[in-house]
């Protein structure tokens, strides 16, 4: 269960292992259960075709708590 001062770290890697975006969220409120999304405009001519990662982290008191990870597969 996410606490209160606990953080949500949002990451999206490229299929080169390279960082696309990155952002942590403050929680502000005891929650069983949240939603929180992040994501970027595609680039002109859209995105790169290959696998791309998500990953989720729960922060408590600077150290990570759950992690969860997804990937997805963009095809031409």
């Amino acid at each position: 269960m996410a606490r209160a001062g606990d953080s949500v770290q949002l990451s999206i890697r490229q299929p080169d292992g390279s960082l696309l975006h990155d952002v942590t969220l403050p929680l502000e409120r005891r929650q069983a259960q949240l939603f929180r999304g992040t994501g970027l405009r595609a680039r002109t001519g859209g995105w790169p075709p290959g696998l791309y990662q998500g990953e989720v982290r729960l922060i408590r008191d600077g150290r990570e708590v759950d992690r969860i990870t997804t990937t997805l597969t963009l095809t031409p």
